[in-house]
């Protein structure tokens, strides 16, 4: 999940979307299987509103990350 801005992710060339991390996340928790993300703050270009927004993304859900 290294970001939770679209843009960022799109810079590295990631293909995962947050609708779908949000997703995932929800039903790996329900199912009972440990959820761990892995992210960073400081890409180059992000703004600090991005990473604010990646940081608020884990901190809203925190109880389904182990």
């Amino acid at each position: 999940m290294e970001s939770a801005s679209e843009r960022v992710l799109n810079l590295i060339e990631k293909v995962n979307k947050m609708d779908e991390v949000e997703i995932m996340m929800y039903n790996m928790a329900a199912a009972g299987i440990g959820v761990s993300v892995t992210w960073f703050i400081g890409f180059p270009t992000e703004t600090e509103d991005e990473a604010d927004y990646s940081y608020d993304f884990i901190q809203r859900r925190r109880h389904k990350i182990t």
